[in-house]
């Protein structure tokens, strides 16, 4: 009995000659999906930033200043969008 490969495999064998474009567009899909769940966590982390201030998440990163958390969470903000 022959071992059946699973469907990924199988996805893949049908799409050989176009190989660099399967594997750019699940790349760019998994992008895709981070880059929508951004902004969410972007607001809790904003959130986070005013109610906790120096005990914040981003404190715990190094930034102890509130004005400069928030400018440096304004700066990721910009990069995602």
């Amino acid at each position: 009995m022959a071992k059946q490969r699973g469907p990924l495999k199988r996805l893949l064998a049908h799409t050989r000659d176009s190989h660099t474009q399967v594997i750019k567009a699940i790349t760019y899909s998994i992008l895709n999906k981070v880059f929508d769940l951004a902004p969410p966590a972007l607001i809790g982390t904003a959130v986070d930033i005013v109610v906790r201030r120096e005990q914040s998440f981003i404190a715990g990163l190094g930034i102890k200043s509130v004005t400069n958390q928030l400018y440096a969470l304004a700066a990721v903000t910009v990069v995602v969008w």
